[in-house]
C-alpha cells in the first residue's frame, strides 16, 4: 500500500522521531512510505535531517518529499498526519 505522511518540517522533535518510526516500520512491512514537508526551503532542513539526526537507519526505503501546499499531495492508500494543524491544511 502507499501510504503518505504529512509533517510540518524536518526539525529535531519528537513528533517527527515518532512519525518517521512509524514510516520505517510500515516499510519494513512492505508498504511504500512518502514523507512529504510543506515548505519552500527544504533543502535547508533535509542535509540538517540526514547528516545529524539519528531518527531512521541509514538504509530505510523511506522517501521525503517537498510540496509547497499540503493540498498538492497525491493521493494514496492512506494518509497519516502528526498534528491537528496539518491535519487542517490537508
Amino acid at each position: 500500500m502507499k501510504i503518505n505522511i504529512l509533517v510540518p518540517h524536518f526539525k529535531k522533535s519528537g513528533g517527527l522521531r515518532i512519525s518517521l518510526g512509524y514510516a520505517h516500520y510500515l516499510t519494513l512491512l512492505g508498504h511504500q512510505v512518502f514523507v512529504f514537508c510543506e515548505n519552500k526551503r527544504l533543502s535547508r532542513y533535509l542535509k540538517s535531517f540526514l547528516f545529524k539526526h539519528d531518527f531512521l537507519p541509514k538504509n530505510t526505503k523511506v522517501k521525503f518529499r517537498q510540496v509547497t501546499d499540503f493540498a498538492k499531495v497525491p493521493r494514496s492508500g492512506a494518509l497519516i498526519t502528526d498534528s491537528w494543524e496539518v491535519t487542517k491544511k490537508a
